[in-house]
């Protein structure tokens, strides 16, 4: 393949669609119409994929909104973490476990048990249920009378519905409004709560919280149905070639043999599609065998290159949110509110990035299908991480060295926005790229992403403060270093990609290897 892609030389990854007539399938509407549809939505009402546009947006906001206050859980009272360390009788570092390490550690553990249930039951029963411990946790963290019971505070699993609702061609702009839902919900949430800590108190942080999750319980009841569909991979087209038999499954010949399996069927009313439970969806697999796919999925090098870097910005990001009491109070001498303040200009660049990457990153594609023969790549997705080495290192090390030369509080403030634009763009191409390489796997390769990230942030927020206490500028400067470091794997993975993606397909199973065919 050409750009710079090496070609797998085993035939199996050649062509997803070898011995399909492309005329037969299923195509975009109005300025799409020359888009192949992928997947190919099947001919069932109930379809998420032939859902209504309004109807794809409004599921789709309610799972973002969930989103930002996942976000939010993480640094909700980190801006009075000095004041609770003091009223709880423990060390800040005491403090900080409770409220970033512990976090993170419950939520690794959680996604190996929320990610298989959602294959098997359904993602809706998953959002409710996660939900309601969500809520139970934040009100049992508004009424602590002691340290220990902050420790039982959990955040939920949000997971990705994007292959559910959307198209390949349609996935640029809602993974970015995933990526600025994430960044932030970390970031939006410091200037409000700061303002209520100071008028209120941090439990008003807790209560508050748990009424905006009553909200979104609320939203999930009516307006979240099920978004999990056992469809086949390749819609009924044309008899393929004696020579394709062989790299096709059972359901797919049945489905080219018999036609759609989902055709006449009535499109349910609106109490069926909320009702709480609509599985099971996978019936030949064990919960337990399911529990292990994000584990096993930690070996395709895709995943490994999603935690390496998005699990390592992410990370930095609680790092910054865990020690900012360090960084502000004791550098700039904030209060609550201040501190809290210092977190606009992260939120101004996040939607800029996001307002830019997404329309980008789905031009790039086009452009770059264009030019390799109208054939798809999920490494087309990566060209925007040369923006995220520039703003992410220019960033974190302007930072560190704003604070190493005492200079005015504005300069972190603003090297903090750069950093935080960098930081959604490279967010947005890594999700972006697993998305397109475990097509047929998301729930498993974004699971393993989740506990890899949360592994690492585990581990960072440990010693957060440790580490800042040695030399604020020198550990923000190392951040730089790392990011840069990190992103310069993009460029094997460019090369490679489709190459390794083949051999994990054929080896290990987890994921089909195929290319995705654009009409261009």
């Amino acid at each position: 393949m050409g750009l710079g892609i090496l070609n797998d030389p085993n035939a199996v990854a050649e062509s997803q669609y070898a011995g399909v007539d492309l005329s037969a399938l299923k195509h975009g509407k109005g300025r799409n119409s020359h888009i192949v549809l992928v997947p190919q939505p099947s001919d069932d009402p109930n379809d998420p994929l032939n859902w209504p546009r309004w109807k794809k947006h409004l599921t789709y906001g309610v799972l973002m909104y969930g989103t930002v206050l996942c976000g939010a859980l993480g640094p909700l009272v980190a801006g009075a973490q000095v004041e609770m360390a003091q009223i709880f009788g423990v060390s800040l570092q005491a403090m900080s476990r409770a409220l970033g390490t512990a976090l993170v550690a419950t939520l690794g553990i959680a996604t190996l048990v929320w990610a298989p249930l959602a294959t098997k039951y359904g993602k809706r029963p998953v959002y409710l249920l996660s939900t309601v411990f969500m809520l139970v946790g934040t009100i049992v963290a508004s009424e602590a009378k002691t340290y220990g019971v902050l420790l039982a505070v959990c955040e939920f699993l949000c997971g990705s519905t994007i292959n559910d609702i959307y198209f390949v061609h349609e996935r640029g702009w809602p993974i970015a409004i995933f990526t600025i839902a994430l960044l932030n919900g970390i970031n939006v949430t410091p200037p409000i709560s700061g303002q209520v800590f100071a008028h209120l108190g941090w439990r008003w942080c807790w209560r508050i919280f748990y009424i905006a999750t009553i909200l979104l319980l609320v939203l999930q009841v009516f307006f979240l149905p099920e978004t999990t569909y056992n469809r086949r991979r390749i819609a009924p087209a044309s008899k393929p070639t004696d020579e394709k038999l062989s790299d096709l499954d059972k359901p797919e010949l049945d489905q080219l043999e018999s036609g759609s399996s989902h055709m006449h069927k009535q499109k349910k009313s609106f109490v069926q599609e909320m009702s709480l439970y609509s599985g099971p969806f996978d019936k030949d697999r064990s919960f337990f065998q399911l529990a292990f796919e994000p584990v096993a999925a930690l070996l395709s090098p895709a995943v490994l290159y999603a935690v390496c870097t998005y699990g390592l910005y992410i990370t930095f990001l609680v790092v910054i949110a865990t020690g900012s009491a360090q960084v502000y109070v004791g550098v700039y001498s904030f209060g609550a509110v201040g501190v809290g303040n210092t977190y606009l200009a992260p939120l101004v660049a996040d939607f800029l990035a996001a307002a830019l990457v997404g329309p980008l990153t789905d031009y790039l594609a086009r452009r770059l299908s264009a030019a390799n023969g109208g054939i798809f790549e999920p490494e087309f997705r990566l060209p925007v991480m040369l923006a995220f080495l520039i703003c992410s290192g220019a960033g974190f090390i302007g930072f560190g060295l704003s604070i190493r030369n005492h200079l005015s509080y504005w300069a972190p403030i603003i090297f903090a926005g750069v950093l935080n634009f960098g930081i959604t763009i490279g967010c947005h191409g890594v999700i972006a790229y697993v998305v397109e390489c475990h097509r047929h796997s998301s729930d498993a390769a974004l699971g393993a992403v989740i506990f890899g990230k949360n592994a690492l942030s585990a581990i960072f927020t440990s010693f957060t403060n440790i580490w800042l206490a040695k030399g604020i500028d020198m550990a923000f400067i190392e951040m730089g270093v790392l990011c840069i470091g990190t992103s310069l794997f993009t460029i094997p993975m460019w090369i490679y990609g489709k190459r390794v993606r083949s051999l994990i397909a054929r080896k290990l199973h987890i994921e089909r290897a195929a290319a995705t065919v654009v009409d261009s």
